[in-house]
């Protein structure tokens, strides 16, 4: 099974975040929670562990698209970041992401309004 990281939902109560020294974002999150989904999929256990191993150096976009604006307007046409690391907790599949300097503000944007970001 083929893992696309824009398939990737964070919940946006569950993200963490910090600013590194080079101005990158890093963000923590579910990112799939193996619940029923808007359009009723559900991710497997089975599908979790292949989200958790193939995730690592992913490259991350947001909102399933690639030239789509999110909720409050801000553009976000191109890779933002790259999946780092990935877990399975018990609350699903959880990534952590370091976006690029340039995305800092308008996600943290996003992120303080409680925007979700998929």
């Amino acid at each position: 099974m083929t893992i696309n990281t824009k398939d990737f939902t964070l919940y946006d109560d569950t993200i963490t975040k910090s600013i590194g020294e080079d101005g990158t974002l890093t963000i923590t999150g579910i990112a799939n929670t193996g619940e029923r989904d808007l359009v009723g999929d559900v991710v497997t256990e089975q599908a979790l562990t292949e989200i958790v191993e193939q995730a690592p150096n992913r490259n991350l976009h947001l909102n399933h698209g690639y030239d789509q604006n999110t909720p409050n307007g801000i553009l976000f046409p191109e890779v933002v970041g790259t999946i780092t690391e990935a877990e399975k907790i018990a609350e699903g599949a959880s990534i952590t992401a370091t976006i690029r300097p340039e995305y800092v503000e308008p996600l943290e944007q996003i992120l303080a309004q409680g925007i979700k970001i998929s």
